[in-house]
């Protein structure tokens, strides 16, 4: 009714609309032969009061009266690392994600809130191995695979999850996932490759010796083919959902590189840049993703 409208949207006034609150803790659980291993604990609450999450219900065009919708979310996470063999290292970490998702749900003829148990998990894991010589050089590889679910969709930063339970990962904690491209860790898997060596050692001059370049070779697929992968910048590429399902898993592969100059240990320049070849058949233009960036780091 009237009232009901008007008291909701005064709600919607209020300059502060709601906050998180994030806790967590972690156990080490040993550490033998130089391995670690630690489990930890998070939990992510969401403030947002039921009222806020959607101000006109029976109205199809609502979509710009509604807020964020309401995801509160725990983490478990197991994580190892430590040395395999000379100049080996590992690193492995798994985490599962539950908690519930409270958003509208556009029908066509209303929009209803939904409540969702979210029910997911991520991994990440990787080695690097560091040769023995001089410029330090070390080549990498890692593997990261975030779950996703066949019927989310991203709109105004909420993830929007239609029926069912919410399978999608979401992290509390964005992981960089290369430099031009940067989709969310959420229904993707990133197969890196990647290496560093400081180049100017053999200089013998402190300062140049800190000089480092590296470079990474990234295969970017999605997991649940008939899912998004959220990439806010051009969701109109990963959205894909005209293609046939073997076209929409591949989503592009990206070079990154970066030079980076520490001058003094609170002093630091760093030349980034990356270029994605994205997958044509899911992409209907003819260009490719690329960006550069110049940043000057100091530390206090």
């Amino acid at each position: 009714n009237n009232n009901e409208r008007e008291r909701l949207n005064n709600l919607r006034k209020s300059s502060v609309i709601a906050g998180r609150i994030f806790s967590g803790f972690t156990f080490q659980l040993m550490q033998v032969y130089n391995q670690n291993f630690s489990l930890s604990f998070l939990a992510n609450i969401d403030l947002i009061p039921y009222d806020f999450i959607v101000t006109y219900p029976s109205i199809k065009s609502a979509v710009n009266n509604t807020f964020s919708g309401r995801y509160s979310s725990f983490y478990v996470t197991f994580n190892a690392n430590g040395k395999i063999i000379k100049g080996l290292y590992y690193n492995f970490e798994a985490t599962y994600e539950t908690g519930f998702n409270t958003c509208y749900n556009d029908s066509g003829e209303s929009i209803k809130i939904n409540d969702s148990l979210i029910n997911s998990f991520a991994i990440n894991t990787g080695l690097n191995y560091f040769f023995d010589h001089k410029t330090k050089p070390m080549f990498g590889f890692k593997f990261m695979y975030a779950n996703g679910d066949n019927d989310v969709l991203f709109n105004s930063s909420a993830i929007i999850n239609k029926e069912g339970d919410d399978n999608n990962y979401r992290s509390p904690m964005q992981p960089s996932i290369g430099y031009a491209l940067g989709p969310d860790f959420s229904n993707v898997i990133v197969i890196t490759l990647n290496n560093s060596i400081k180049p100017l050692i053999f200089l013998k001059n402190e300062i140049f010796s800190r000089f480092l370049l590296e470079s990474g070779l990234l295969l970017l697929l999605r997991p649940n083919i008939n899912g998004a992968t959220f990439y806010k910048e051009r969701f109109e590429y990963l959205k894909g959902d005209k293609r046939s399902s073997y076209e929409k898993a591949y989503l592009g592969l990206e070079i990154d590189l970066s030079a980076s100059w520490q001058i003094f240990s609170d002093l630091s320049f760093q030349l980034q840049g990356g270029v994605l070849i994205p997958n044509y058949t899911i992409y209907d233009g003819n260009d490719v993703f690329w960006k550069v960036g110049l940043s000057l780091n100091v530390s206090f």
